[in-house]
């Protein structure tokens, strides 16, 4: 919100698009452990622990850099993976309907502005004058934010903060043991669920 009320859009930009990535992370780890105790098959939750306890991103560059695996750990290993973090944003609230593409537009949205493409850094230059040979374009140092720039990141920074909350929410609440080979899953109270549905999620 600082970025934002002091007009760098792409500074907001790409804080939410980390901010996005980690609502992810807690409704894909929702919708995992649920998952798991409703079918009993733990692989998914163990694989998804292992990545988020030991996962790392120069892991993968092992295989152009082998000497980087001197400074790794042996229990490091790959990373989940951003598009299942934003994949559990879009199922989160109907976990067992078609997932949507909301939030995974809204990231690839996001990704413009945190990488060198064109619509990101359009902000920062405006066109001078239009020929037939083609266009005059000047670049600034102070970033118009556009006439909705503003408005995009505080509806999605809101929308995200309400869905990581109250997945974040719904794990505290719950109850995780183990039986045996299945993983046992005693959800939050009905009073709980309707707190985080009403103060949360701001469902009616």
């Amino acid at each position: 919100m600082r970025e934002i009320h002091d007009g760098h859009l792409t500074a907001s930009a790409v804080l939410l698009r980390s901010h996005l990535e980690t609502a992810g992370l807690a409704a894909h780890s929702f919708l995992t452990v649920t998952n798991s105790a409703k079918s009993g098959n733990r692989a998914p939750l163990d694989d998804l622990m292992r990545k988020t306890l030991s996962g790392t991103a120069l892991f993968k560059e092992t295989k152009r850099v082998p000497e980087l695996e001197q400074y790794l750990d042996q229990s490091d290993q790959s990373t989940a993976s951003a598009s299942e973090f934003i994949g559990g944003l879009d199922r989160f609230l109907e976990p067992d309907k078609p997932a949507g593409n909301r939030h995974r537009l809204r990231y690839a949205l996001l990704c413009e502005f945190a990488h060198p493409n064109l619509r990101g850094f359009k902000g920062f230059s405006h066109t001078v004058r239009e020929t037939e040979d083609g266009w005059f374009v000047q670049y600034t140092e102070e970033e118009d934010r556009g006439a909705h720039g503003v408005q995009m990141i505080v509806e999605y920074l809101l929308e995200d903060m309400r869905l990581g909350y109250a997945a974040s929410e719904f794990l505290r609440r719950a109850t995780f043991a183990d039986d045996g080979d299945r993983l046992q899953c005693c959800p939050p109270t009905p009073k709980d669920v309707d707190w985080i549905a009403s103060t949360i999620l701001r469902l009616s």
